[in-house]
Protein backbone atom coordinates (compact mmCIF):
# COMPACT_ATOMS: atom_id res chain seq x y z
CA UNK A 1 0.00 0.00 0.00
CA UNK A 2 1.69 3.27 -0.84
CA UNK A 3 0.43 6.72 0.10
CA UNK A 4 1.28 9.84 -1.97
CA UNK A 5 2.50 13.81 -0.62
CA UNK A 6 1.80 12.28 2.97
CA UNK A 7 4.67 13.66 4.25
CA UNK A 8 7.74 16.69 3.24
CA UNK A 9 9.00 16.60 -0.11
CA UNK A 10 8.68 13.07 -1.83
CA UNK A 11 8.45 10.76 0.61
CA UNK A 12 5.37 8.35 1.32
CA UNK A 13 5.16 5.59 3.32
CA UNK A 14 5.19 1.41 1.64
CA UNK A 15 3.82 -1.11 3.88
CA UNK A 16 5.73 -4.76 3.53
CA UNK A 17 3.20 -7.68 5.66
CA UNK A 18 1.77 -10.73 5.29
CA UNK A 19 -1.25 -10.45 2.56
CA UNK A 20 -3.74 -10.49 5.45
CA UNK A 21 -2.69 -7.24 6.98
CA UNK A 22 -1.96 -5.51 4.04
CA UNK A 23 -5.41 -6.60 2.81
CA UNK A 24 -6.68 -4.60 6.02
CA UNK A 25 -4.87 -1.75 6.03
CA UNK A 26 -6.10 -1.36 2.08
CA UNK A 27 -9.29 -0.38 3.44
CA UNK A 28 -7.80 2.82 4.40
CA UNK A 29 -7.69 3.60 1.11
CA UNK A 30 -10.97 4.43 1.37
CA UNK A 31 -10.98 6.65 4.41
CA UNK A 32 -8.55 8.91 2.67
CA UNK A 33 -11.07 9.40 0.06
CA UNK A 34 -13.66 10.26 2.31
CA UNK A 35 -11.84 12.78 5.46
CA UNK A 36 -10.52 16.05 4.89
CA UNK A 37 -7.66 17.65 6.13
CA UNK A 38 -7.35 18.92 9.87
CA UNK A 39 -4.73 19.57 12.34
CA UNK A 40 -2.22 16.90 12.87
CA UNK A 41 -2.39 14.73 15.55
CA UNK A 42 -1.50 15.42 19.13
CA UNK A 43 -0.42 13.62 22.01
CA UNK A 44 -3.16 14.29 23.97
CA UNK A 45 -5.50 12.50 20.97
CA UNK A 46 -2.83 9.20 21.66
CA UNK A 47 -3.37 9.30 25.45
CA UNK A 48 -7.35 9.95 25.09
CA UNK A 49 -7.52 7.07 23.02
CA UNK A 50 -9.74 9.45 19.98
CA UNK A 51 -10.83 7.46 16.60
CA UNK A 52 -8.05 9.05 14.54
CA UNK A 53 -10.18 10.65 11.58
CA UNK A 54 -8.09 13.16 9.57
CA UNK A 55 -5.76 12.67 6.84
CA UNK A 56 -2.83 13.31 9.21
CA UNK A 57 -4.17 10.87 11.79
CA UNK A 58 -4.20 8.25 8.80
CA UNK A 59 -0.58 8.71 8.15
CA UNK A 60 0.28 9.19 11.45
CA UNK A 61 -0.40 5.58 11.40
CA UNK A 62 1.10 4.38 8.61
CA UNK A 63 4.32 5.93 9.37
CA UNK A 64 4.31 4.07 13.17
CA UNK A 65 3.59 0.91 11.70
CA UNK A 66 5.89 0.88 8.63
CA UNK A 67 8.68 2.47 11.55
CA UNK A 68 7.88 -0.78 13.48
CA UNK A 69 8.16 -3.15 10.67
CA UNK A 70 10.80 -1.81 9.61
CA UNK A 71 12.48 -2.29 13.38
CA UNK A 72 10.99 -5.72 13.33
CA UNK A 73 12.81 -6.78 9.89
CA UNK A 74 16.17 -5.45 11.04
CA UNK A 75 18.86 -7.87 12.51
CA UNK A 76 18.59 -6.26 15.94
CA UNK A 77 14.94 -6.15 16.33
CA UNK A 78 14.60 -3.09 17.77
CA UNK A 79 11.23 -3.26 18.70
CA UNK A 80 12.45 -1.93 22.06
CA UNK A 81 12.76 1.47 21.02
CA UNK A 82 8.71 1.29 20.02
CA UNK A 83 7.34 2.61 23.27
CA UNK A 84 3.51 1.35 24.69
CA UNK A 85 2.47 5.26 24.31
CA UNK A 86 3.45 4.35 20.09
CA UNK A 87 1.91 0.73 20.80
CA UNK A 88 -1.49 1.99 22.69
CA UNK A 89 -1.82 4.30 19.36
CA UNK A 90 -1.81 1.46 16.88
CA UNK A 91 -3.85 -0.81 19.24
CA UNK A 92 -6.68 1.65 19.53
CA UNK A 93 -6.27 2.62 15.68
CA UNK A 94 -6.60 -1.26 14.58
CA UNK A 95 -9.50 -2.46 17.43
CA UNK A 96 -11.60 0.29 16.22
CA UNK A 97 -11.08 -1.00 12.48
CA UNK A 98 -12.04 -4.71 13.36
CA UNK A 99 -8.26 -5.44 11.95
CA UNK A 100 -7.77 -9.08 14.08
CA UNK A 101 -4.98 -9.92 11.84
CA UNK A 102 -2.84 -7.02 12.75
CA UNK A 103 -4.12 -6.75 16.12
CA UNK A 104 -2.74 -10.33 16.28
CA UNK A 105 0.87 -9.13 15.02
CA UNK A 106 0.82 -6.38 17.53
CA UNK A 107 0.24 -8.56 20.42
CA UNK A 108 2.65 -11.28 19.17
CA UNK A 109 5.30 -8.29 18.95
CA UNK A 110 4.53 -7.50 22.41
CA UNK A 111 4.90 -10.63 23.92
CA UNK A 112 8.33 -10.82 22.52
CA UNK A 113 10.25 -7.92 23.84
CA UNK A 114 8.44 -8.60 27.17
CA UNK A 115 10.16 -11.89 27.28
CA UNK A 116 13.72 -10.34 27.39
CA UNK A 117 12.77 -7.52 29.96
CA UNK A 118 9.93 -8.06 33.08
CA UNK A 119 9.82 -4.54 33.39
CA UNK A 120 8.36 -4.05 29.55
CA UNK A 121 6.11 -6.75 30.31
CA UNK A 122 3.94 -4.98 33.34
CA UNK A 123 4.13 -1.86 31.49
CA UNK A 124 2.95 -3.76 28.70
CA UNK A 125 0.15 -5.34 30.41
CA UNK A 126 -1.11 -1.99 32.19
CA UNK A 127 -0.97 -0.33 28.55
CA UNK A 128 -3.44 -3.28 27.07
CA UNK A 129 -5.75 -2.99 30.59
CA UNK A 130 -5.97 0.58 30.30
CA UNK A 131 -7.29 0.32 26.63
CA UNK A 132 -9.58 -2.40 27.12
CA UNK A 133 -9.41 -4.41 23.71
CA UNK A 134 -11.87 -6.78 24.91
CA UNK A 135 -14.41 -4.61 26.12
CA UNK A 136 -14.18 -2.23 22.26
CA UNK A 137 -14.68 -5.27 20.48
CA UNK A 138 -17.47 -6.57 21.90
CA UNK A 139 -18.81 -3.29 21.77
CA UNK A 140 -18.46 -3.27 17.94
CA UNK A 141 -19.72 -6.69 17.93
CA UNK A 142 -16.72 -7.86 15.74
CA UNK A 143 -16.74 -12.18 16.77
CA UNK A 144 -13.72 -12.45 14.83
CA UNK A 145 -11.36 -9.65 17.08
CA UNK A 146 -13.63 -11.18 20.22
CA UNK A 147 -12.38 -14.87 19.48
CA UNK A 148 -8.47 -14.05 18.65
CA UNK A 149 -8.44 -11.89 22.04
CA UNK A 150 -10.44 -15.00 24.12
CA UNK A 151 -7.89 -17.10 22.64
CA UNK A 152 -4.58 -14.98 23.11
CA UNK A 153 -1.85 -16.39 25.67
CA UNK A 154 1.34 -16.17 26.48
CA UNK A 155 3.63 -18.39 28.23
CA UNK A 156 4.82 -18.04 31.39
CA UNK A 157 7.38 -19.19 33.38
CA UNK A 158 11.02 -20.36 32.44
CA UNK A 159 13.46 -23.31 32.39
CA UNK A 160 13.33 -23.52 36.14
CA UNK A 161 9.61 -23.17 36.49
CA UNK A 162 6.64 -25.16 35.26
CA UNK A 163 5.47 -22.83 32.26
CA UNK A 164 1.84 -22.12 31.88
CA UNK A 165 -0.39 -20.22 29.57
CA UNK A 166 -1.57 -17.02 30.59
CA UNK A 167 -4.62 -15.88 29.00
CA UNK A 168 -4.46 -11.88 28.81
CA UNK A 169 -8.25 -10.99 27.77
CA UNK A 170 -10.78 -12.98 30.17
CA UNK A 171 -14.56 -12.40 29.81
CA UNK A 172 -14.70 -11.08 32.91
CA UNK A 173 -12.19 -8.55 33.31
CA UNK A 174 -13.09 -5.29 35.39
CA UNK A 175 -13.01 -2.58 32.68
CA UNK A 176 -14.38 1.27 33.55
CA UNK A 177 -17.30 1.25 35.89
CA UNK A 178 -16.47 -1.91 37.06
CA UNK A 179 -18.02 -3.31 33.54
CA UNK A 180 -17.20 -6.57 32.02
CA UNK A 181 -17.34 -7.76 28.49
CA UNK A 182 -20.26 -10.32 29.42
CA UNK A 183 -22.13 -7.18 30.64
CA UNK A 184 -21.73 -5.12 27.84
CA UNK A 185 -22.60 -8.29 25.75
CA UNK A 186 -25.73 -8.95 28.24
CA UNK A 187 -27.06 -5.63 27.96
CA UNK A 188 -26.92 -4.94 24.34
CA UNK A 189 -29.41 -5.51 21.87
CA UNK A 190 -28.85 -8.27 19.18
CA UNK A 191 -25.43 -9.26 20.93
CA UNK A 192 -26.25 -13.45 21.13
CA UNK A 193 -23.26 -14.01 19.18
CA UNK A 194 -21.22 -11.67 21.49
CA UNK A 195 -22.66 -13.53 24.21
CA UNK A 196 -21.64 -16.95 22.99
CA UNK A 197 -18.52 -15.92 21.93
CA UNK A 198 -17.56 -15.17 25.64
CA UNK A 199 -19.04 -18.14 27.23
CA UNK A 200 -16.85 -20.29 25.04
CA UNK A 201 -13.60 -18.91 25.98
CA UNK A 202 -10.74 -21.61 26.47
CA UNK A 203 -10.77 -21.35 30.42
CA UNK A 204 -14.79 -21.31 30.87
CA UNK A 205 -14.83 -18.51 32.99
CA UNK A 206 -17.75 -17.02 30.83
CA UNK A 207 -19.77 -20.15 30.91
CA UNK A 208 -18.91 -20.50 35.03
CA UNK A 209 -19.89 -16.29 35.20
CA UNK A 210 -23.10 -17.60 32.88
CA UNK A 211 -24.41 -20.05 35.48
CA UNK A 212 -23.75 -18.02 38.57
CA UNK A 213 -25.59 -15.01 37.28
CA UNK A 214 -28.93 -17.67 36.12
CA UNK A 215 -28.80 -19.10 39.47
CA UNK A 216 -28.99 -16.00 41.42
CA UNK A 217 -31.55 -14.62 39.22
CA UNK A 218 -33.55 -17.99 39.55
CA UNK A 219 -33.29 -18.08 43.38
CA UNK A 220 -36.32 -16.19 45.13
CA UNK A 221 -35.12 -12.96 47.15
CA UNK A 222 -36.44 -11.68 50.22
CA UNK A 223 -36.43 -7.50 49.89
CA UNK A 224 -37.17 -4.97 53.52
CA UNK A 225 -39.25 -2.11 51.77
CA UNK A 226 -39.70 0.31 54.62
CA UNK A 227 -42.84 2.61 54.53
CA UNK A 228 -43.22 4.69 56.99
CA UNK A 229 -43.51 2.13 59.94
CA UNK A 230 -44.32 -0.61 58.42
CA UNK A 231 -41.84 -2.94 56.88
CA UNK A 232 -43.12 -4.88 54.08
CA UNK A 233 -42.00 -8.57 53.04
CA UNK A 234 -41.71 -9.20 49.24
CA UNK A 235 -40.38 -12.68 47.70
CA UNK A 236 -40.10 -12.89 44.36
Amino acid sequence: MQVENGFKGNNFPVIIADSTICQEVRALETEFEEVGTRDVISEDQIQDNRQPSSREDLLHFLNELGWLFQRMNTPAHCSMEFSCLRFKFLFTFSVERDWSALIKMLLDTLAERSLKFDALAQESLEMLMEIQLLNRAVKRKCRKMVDLLLNYSVIRGDAAEVASKMYIFPPNSIGPGGLTPLHLAASAQDSKDMVNALTNDPQEIGLTAGIQYLTIMATPRTCMLHKGTTILTTNW
